[in-house]
């Protein structure tokens, strides 16, 4: 009986200094130290590792439906509640967040600076963060009541945060995302009362960063999430009539008190719900900025230039293409896109080509640097051949670059060094810290005794 349960139990019965056969050969993120670049003086090499940071505590390989493997804190894996890990970068450091435990990293060193949970003695779900000003601002649901919304303002300091949660109206509900229009100073959140709206109506409020004052609540026409920010005007989008061929109309609001300045309609056969971004030199861009593949397997939308007060028709791009950013410079507004013919800037209020050719332009393209995970297509064997699947990066310059240093990897984000290179952000164990699943693990999924926060350079 007890030979049966060591079989069963696989390593149960093991001794400890005995090799765990799920354990493979290690690879450069194994040291369970901090590790750089400067170690192996490679820096700014394509594919080479910048750094390695071991994160403690109880961590497993957690596969969802599709097969994908993740390494989850032994809390979310056992909840299966949250969100995977994530991160945002902003000047310099980077923010790791695992639900509401975060962690800040010296972008350049791999030094970790400080770990905080938010609010922890509030059950909640964080759904996302974003950076305004240099404030984090942190969505999440109660995990009692799924329709209250709870929102944090956490401001960071070299070795330590401040935050605070803040008071949304009783019978509210936030619409959250993590691109909510946002200036430098303010966040426009858009709630949802329990009736008394009209038709097209939506209920928005202002809330000021980073000290969380809610400056103005208004019932505003609009389409809930169609909306940009600028530091002036507030754009929001009002959804078409019963009749299909109703164009649609924008509103401007004066964000200083939520007030109705003025309004257009959309020119007909252009589309600006979800598609709407407004620019500081008084433009309105209409285009799609979503892409979850890479931008060559994108087909993009139709891309055009308005008038932000009149809504004068200013030009139209021939192309199907996706917008990566807006880029002020000098009064004038560059729009970075990229379309069949590849990376490119627009002049915003004339149209015209720019630069038909802008790889170099890291700082403005960050956003189309990516990962993707060539197995999903070719599918391989065995769940341990999904578990160990390399990632292949992508991006302007990059070409396709294989992420081969641990299981479960996962990317988080891209950002850049202070000399303007670009580095990805990964999540994922150590090969020969996988350990098999244990009759007496309080999870049933593989453990992941050596987890690891990595970036790897992309070489452009």
């Amino acid at each position: 009986m007890v030979g049966f349960v060591c079989v069963v139990s696989l390593t149960a019965c093991t001794p400890e200094d005995e090799a765990d056969p799920a354990a493979l050969a290690p690879s450069v993120i194994s040291p369970n130290k901090l590790v750089t670049c400067e170690d192996a003086d490679n820096c700014g090499e394509a594919g080479a590792l910048r750094w390695s940071l071991p994160l403690t505590g109880n961590y497993y390989l957690y596969r969802d439906d599709d097969g994908q493997a993740t390494v989850l804190p032994e809390s979310e894996v056992l909840g299966n509640e949250y969100p995977t890990p994530r991160a945002v970068a902003h000047n310099g450091t980077l923010y790791y967040y695992e639900h509401e435990r975060f962690r800040a990293v010296d972008a350049e060193t791999g030094n970790l600076l400080w770990t905080e949970d938010i609010d922890p003695k509030r059950p909640k779900a964080v759904e996302a963060v974003q950076v305004v000003g240099d404030t984090l601002v942190v969505y999440a649901r109660d995990n009692r009541d799924g329709d209250e919304a709870l929102l944090y303002l956490v401001n960071p300091t070299k070795d330590s945060p401040r935050w605070q949660r803040i008071d949304i109206p009783i019978r509210v509900r936030v619409s959250l995302s993590d691109d909510d229009p946002a200036n430098g100073t303010h966040v426009l959140l858009e709630k949802e009362l329990d009736g008394g709206l009209k038709r097209g109506q939506y209920g928005y409020f202002l809330v000021k960063v980073p000290n969380g004052e809610v400056e103005w609540s208004a019932d505003l026409p609009g389409l809930g999430e169609a909306y940009a920010f600028t530091d002036d005007v507030l754009y929001v989008v009002e959804e078409e009539g019963e009749d299909e061929d109703e164009s649609e109309r924008v509103f401007l609001i004066d964000p200083a008190d939520g007030r109705e300045i003025s309004d257009f309609v959309v020119p007909d056969g252009l589309q600006a719900k979800y598609r709407l971004h407004a620019t500081e030199s008084g433009e309105l861009i209409l285009g799609s900025s979503d892409c979850p593949e890479p931008l060559d397997q994108c087909s993009g939308e139709p891309l055009s230039g308005l008038d932000a007060k009149t809504g004068e028709l200013l030009w139209e791009h021939p192309e199907k293409a996706v917008i990566l950013s807006l880029v002020e410079r000098d009064g004038t507004t560059l729009v970075y896109f990229h379309d069949q013919h590849g990376y490119q800037s627009l002049d915003a209020r004339t149209g015209a080509i720019v630069d038909d050719d802008v790889l170099g332009a890291t700082t403005a393209l960050i956003d189309a640097f990516g990962a993707s995970y060539p197995w999903r297509e070719h599918k391989p064997a065995s769940d341990a051949d999904r578990r160990t699947a390399p990632v292949e990066a992508y991006g302007p310059g990059v070409g396709k670059l294989a992420i081969d240093m641990g299981a479960g990897t996962r990317y988080l984000t891209s950002y850049l060094t202070e000399e303007g290179e670009v580095v990805g952000v990964y999540q994922g164990c150590a090969p020969d810290g996988m350990r098999s699943q244990r009759m007496n693990s309080p999870a049933v999924w593989q453990e992941c005794v050596s987890p690891r926060l990595f970036t790897v350079d992309y070489g452009v």
